[in-house]
C-alpha cells in the first residue's frame, strides 16, 4: 500500500563509504533481506545492507576483484575517452546482478573485461570473514567494459556495451548483440519488467561536461524498453524512450 512516507532510513557510515566512494548499481535479494551495491569510486568495494535491521557492511575492500584494471582504455566512438586535462576513465567496481533464486552476486569494473561472482550465502554472514569471503571470490570469464549487468529468469545475462551503444546477451559460452542502436550512448543500468521486456538507462556519459565543458551540467537521458517476443524472449530492437 502507498503511504507516500519514507518505509526506512539506512545510514551509510565512514566504514562502509569512506572519502572518495561512489555507491553505484544495487540489487535486492528475492526474498527482499539483503541489498547488495558496488562501490565505482576511488577503492572499489561491495557493500552488503542488511534490511532487516538496517545495517551495512563494506565487503572485498580494495581487493582486485573490485578495482580497475590497468590495462583497459575506454574507447568511445573510435576514441580513448579521456578529460581536457588527458585523464581517462577509471571506475572500479559497478556492474552487478543477481541470479534469479538470489543465490550467486555477479559483479566487474566498469573499467575491467573479468567478470567475478560469489555465493552470496557467504556475503550475508556477517561472521564470514574477509579472508573467507576473498578466497571465495571466483572469476567467470571476459567480457569487455560495461556499465550494467541483469540476469534473466533463463539465466542469460545482459551487458551493456558501452563502447558498442549495444546490449549484448552471454548466454552458455555465446556472446551475441541483442540491440545496437547509436541512440544507446552509453547503456546504464537494467531492470526487467513482469512481462519479459528489458529497461536501459541511456546516461551518456561520454557527453558529460567532465569531457565535453562546452555541454554544461545538463544532459538529457532516456529511459529504452527492448520488447519482448510472444515467446517471452527480449527481441533485437528498442521501443520508444521515455525521456529523462
Amino acid at each position: 500500500m502507498q503511504t507516500n512516507r519514507v518505509a526506512q532510513v539506512i545510514p551509510f557510515d565512514e566504514a562502509v563509504a569512506p572519502q572518495g566512494s561512489y555507491l553505484n548499481d544495487v540489487r535486492f535479494s528475492p526474498d527482499g533481506r539483503h541489498a547488495y551495491l558496488t562501490d565505482a569510486g576511488a577503492k572499489g568495494a561491495i557493500v552488503v545492507v542488511d534490511l532487516q535491521n538496517g545495517k551495512a557492511r563494506r565487503v572485498l575492500d580494495g581487493h582486485p576483484s573490485t578495482q580497475p584494471e590497468k590495462d583497459v582504455v575506454v574507447k568511445i566512438d573510435g576514441r580513448e575517452l579521456r578529460r581536457p586535462d588527458g585523464r581517462g576513465v577509471e571506475f572500479a567496481a559497478d556492474s552487478v546482478a543477481l541470479s534469479p533464486d538470489g543465490r550467486m552476486l555477479y559483479w566487474k569494473a566498469l573499467t575491467g573485461r573479468t567478470l567475478y561472482r560469489i555465493s552470496t550465502d557467504l556475503l550475508n554472514n556477517a561472521r564470514s570473514s574477509e579472508k573467507e569471503v576473498e578466497s571465495r571470490v571466483e572469476r567467470v570469464g571476459q567480457t569487455e567494459p560495461t556499465d550494467g549487468l541483469w540476469i534473466d529468469e533463463r539465466g542469460r545475462l545482459f551487458l551493456s556495451a558501452i563502447e558498442q551503444d549495444a546490449v549484448k546477451v552471454w548466454d552458455g559460452d555465446r556472446i551475441t548483440t541483442l540491440v545496437q542502436d547509436e541512440r544507446l550512448r552509453w547503456p546504464d543500468t537494467f531492470s526487467e519488467g513482469p512481462d519479459g521486456a528489458i529497461y536501459v538507462t541511456s546516461s551518456r556519459i561520454q557527453d558529460m561536461s567532465w569531457f565535453k565543458p562546452e555541454n554544461g551540467p545538463r544532459l538529457e537521458t532516456q529511459l529504452w524498453r527492448i520488447e519482448p517476443t510472444q515467446k517471452g524472449d527480449a527481441t533485437g530492437s528498442v521501443g520508444q524512450p521515455e525521456r529523462r
